[in-house]
């Protein structure tokens, strides 16, 4: 999602003082091609995934592991890497890694859109996601161990599974779970209860009209309760520890009120009446700080009025930090 090392730096020192690290200015990453994913781990160190085949002076196709200062950490070495960009990057709670993408192989192993690290970077042979998937923008990891994956595919392993899906713990497609969507699923979140909330540009999920954005049952069946509709598209979700759910894209209006590209509900679903941040233009991705703070990263030049270029940060309560 987000686009070159400008961004990166600045979401890397933000991500540092997010979990009490100081960033030093001195080890700028600088990665040769796109960023799109960034993860930060509880020791401070950041996962980075992306299209780049160098990072902070190192060798790494597509991901890569950095110490808090930004230094390249080699003790995380994935080899050859992926062979096209990684738009999504999750961690088990064991310390394994999920990316997912736009490729084909991981370190010369076929692993088409998902594929499974060890701790130490090395592919994870037990997660093996046969056939695969194109284009997988999204994972999300269940406390089963159950990984969702969503974006622009219509099949995963050979078997219809359009734009979301769910594998087992070995990788293998969850033959229970089948929601199918008639466009793309860009996001994926979970809440605390095993409820998914999904966005992108569908307008059917799970058999129900869903504009936008969908909760859907552990199941894959269409929440009721939740019948949210967005104009255009959403591309990502957030959900916050008190259950609230935020969400980013390209909008203006949410449920018909003027909401543009950024928008909250309650944790009952409803739309928030007092949070209206407004971007001037599309957001791509949020980051919740532990502090209740939310990162906010896409196209836009303002925020609430302010000249923010492309990043920003807004209070809980919808503010401009």
């Amino acid at each position: 999602m987000n686009r070159g090392g400008v961004l990166l730096a600045v979401l890397f020192l933000s991500a540092a003082a997010a979990i009490g690290q100081t960033a030093d200015d001195r080890y700028v990453p600088n990665p040769d091609m796109a960023i799109h994913a960034l993860k930060a781990l509880p020791d401070g160190k950041l996962l980075v995934g992306g299209a780049f085949t160098t990072i902070a002076g190192g060798s790494r196709s597509g991901i890569a592991r950095l110490h808090a200062d930004g230094r390249l950490d080699t003790t995380f070495n994935p080899g050859a890497g992926a062979d096209g960009a990684v738009l999504d990057i999750a961690r088990q709670p064991d310390g394994k890694v999920l990316i997912a993408g736009v490729f084909s192989t991981v370190n010369g192993t076929a692993r088409r859109g998902i594929a499974r690290l060890l701790g130490n970077g090395s592919l994870d042979p037990a997660f093996d996601p046969g056939a695969g998937a194109d284009t997988i923008v999204s994972v999300a990891v269940q406390p089963d161990g159950k990984v969702l994956v969503a974006g622009a595919f219509v099949t995963l392993d050979g078997q219809v599974r359009n734009h979301i899906a769910r594998l087992l713990p070995d990788g293998s497609l969850d033959p229970a779970f089948r929601p199918l969507a008639d466009r793309e699923v860009s996001a994926v979140a979970l809440q605390p209860d095993g409820r998914i909330v999904v966005g992108g540009w569908f307008s059917t999920i799970g058999g129900q009209p869903r504009r936008g954005l969908a909760r859907l049952y552990p199941d894959g069946t269409a929440d009721p309760s939740f019948t949210n509709s967005v104009e255009n598209s959403v591309h990502d979700v957030a959900v916050q520890p008190d259950g609230k759910i935020l969400i980013g894209g390209f909008f203006d209006h949410v449920n018909g009120h003027p909401r543009h590209n950024l928008a909250r509900f309650e944790a009952d679903g409803t739309l928030e009446a007092g949070f209206e941040p407004n971007a001037n233009q599309k957001v791509e991705c949020l980051v919740l700080q532990p502090d209740g703070k939310i990162l906010v990263g896409g196209a836009f030049t303002q925020l609430n009025g302010v000249t923010r270029e492309r990043f920003g940060r807004l209070n809980p309560d919808g503010t401009l930090d």
